[in-house]
């Protein structure tokens, strides 16, 4: 053994020493093997964890209880104190945390290490991260086999940053783009153009534009407005029995909300029936049959509602092009069920502190999305319960454990 403090050669075994690091079963003894050096006297021993009350494994550990069972550092400090007797405070908990996330392994570390086998036909979408009070555009790429390829915080969402996100894609990590899904972001679509030129398909999320229909007809309130009065009538007219004094008046008044009401309805129904005629319109897989519905759908609400057939024709092209070919994901729900899963981690958290601290984390929970196997597909997607969204890209993991797998672990301190 070199000797740390001179790093003179001649050495020799000293005894050994016992010490108790911090553990979920309270404190464990472990021997540690002590070395002297001839040369300056100097006594020392060498581990990973030298210096620090708890070791790695139990920062592990700290680590599946805050991302598995999705605990905030109150609750973890909590129940490290009632169940093991550990006091530990949540402000430190986060910083072992933390600690553990620095080692998480980057986009282009997996793909060297796992060398995944993806399918082409990617989904994105956007979220804004808060850092010290300050917005940051957190972009994530997700694989129709569920894998979150890249994931990236931006601190300056202007277009070259968008721009960079899609060539990281390509020149960093290898990734074959076949299509493109997205929502009707402009800067994400701007970003397709300028990196891609036209070369692949670009599909405009259907389910958004949905969205923006609905914002456009004012459905949400109308829709609350139906069912609130509605209720307000059927109350009315079920307790007519408790009100014979009152039977005259409340007869007319309900007359006069059966006419309201009747109103609304139609209002109500008028915008379903159309909210209803684009998803037919979405449903169809062939170009020609999907033309000829938007043909009427154009015919029919051209004068009640202009805008809304002015935004389907504009995008009608973007928003159809899975008819081209049929593995090209209609909506980026994928990359949206990302975002959620992210929100609940974000969630037992008060707020990030550092741009570093935040990428760090980001990028840990992205790992455990990796690895974590799939549990609740149905329907055609059952064959993927049980295997991890790395496995379906042809990966074949040595080892079942999600820590092991997406961080960089310390190595133990070798001979000189």
């Amino acid at each position: 053994m070199r000797c740390p403090k001179c790093g003179s050669l001649k050495t020799i075994l000293y005894g050994k020493r016992s010490i108790r690091p911090g553990s979920m079963n309270g404190h464990s003894n472990r021997e540690v093997q002590k070395y002297r050096c001839k040369d300056c006297s100097g006594v020392f021993s060498l581990r990973a964890d030298k210096g620090q009350k708890y070791g790695f494994d139990f920062k592990s550990e700290l680590v599946r209880m805050h991302v598995e069972e999705r605990m905030s550092y109150r609750v973890m400090s909590k129940r490290l104190r009632e169940k093991y007797a550990l006091n530990i405070s949540p402000i430190y908990l986060c910083r072992m945390v933390n600690e553990v996330a620095r080692l998480s392994k980057t986009s282009i570390e997996i793909c060297r290490e796992f060398n995944p086998k993806w399918e082409g036909y990617i989904a994105v979408d956007d979220k804004y991260i808060r850092v010290r009070g300050k917005r940051y555009l957190c972009l994530v790429a997700v694989d129709t086999t569920g894998d979150p390829v890249h994931l990236q915080l931006i601190a300056e969402p202007n277009q070259q940053a968008y721009d960079n996100f899609f060539r990281y894609l390509v020149d960093h990590l290898g990734y074959r783009v076949r299509a493109i899904t997205t929502d009707l972001d402009p800067m994400l679509d701007n970003a397709v153009k300028n990196v891609f030129g036209g070369q692949i398909l670009h599909q405009k999320c259907t389910w958004h534009a949905l969205e923006i229909v609905k914002r456009q007809i004012d459905y949400q309130k109308t829709r609350q407005d139906y069912l609130r009065f509605k209720k307000k009538y059927t109350d009315l007219s079920a307790s007519l029995e408790d009100k014979k004094v009152y039977y005259d008046s409340t007869r007319e008044t309900l007359q006069r909300m059966k006419s309201d009401l009747a109103v609304l309805e139609e209002e109500f129904l008028a915008k379903e029936k159309l909210l209803s005629d684009i998803r037919e319109m979405f449903k169809e897989k062939a170009g020609s049959k999907l033309t000829e519905k938007f043909k009427v759908i154009r015919k029919r609400y051209r004068t009640k509602y202009p805008k809304v057939v002015s935004f389907l024709t504009d995008n009608l092209e973007a928003l159809t092009t899975y008819t081209i070919n049929q593995r090209i994901p209609k909506t980026n729900i994928m990359a949206e069920n990302f975002n959620r899963q992210l929100q609940r981690r974000l969630k037992t958290i008060e707020a990030f502190q550092t741009f570093s601290t935040a990428f760090n984390y980001l990028n840990l929970i992205r790992n455990y999305l990796r690895f974590k196997p799939f549990t609740d597909c149905k329907r055609k997607r059952r064959y993927r319960n049980g295997f991890a969204p790395i496995e379906l890209c042809n990966v074949k993991l040595h080892s079942r454990d999600w820590i092991k797998n997406s961080l960089n672990l310390p190595k133990p301190p070798t001979a000189n």
